[in-house]
């Protein structure tokens, strides 16, 4: 059975990801999963620009992330950013 027209919410493609790249509308790829990070942007005490270079990346965003944090922020990620989906 190939369901491969139907929409599969949890899975996110690489275009998609790319495609929600600005501070307005922004999401990250973190290990494989991605999140909306948009209404955190504001809050993030490092400020949004820190964050909104790495709109619509995952590779990108993650060395940025643990270059800056580590692993200690990890759990603020997951709790702010709102989930989405696998990257396919």
């Amino acid at each position: 059975q190939n369901n491969q027209n139907t929409q599969d919410s949890s899975k996110i493609s690489q275009s998609e990801l790319l495609s929600h790249d600005s501070q307005s509308d922004c999401w990250i790829g973190y290990k494989g999963k991605v999140y909306d990070v948009t209404n955190f942007l504001p809050k993030h005490p490092g400020s949004a620009a820190a964050i909104a270079p790495y709109c619509g990346t995952d590779d990108e965003f993650e060395n940025a992330f643990t270059d800056q944090h580590g692993t200690s922020q990890v759990g603020k990620l997951m709790e702010e950013g709102v989930y989405k989906g696998e990257l396919e």
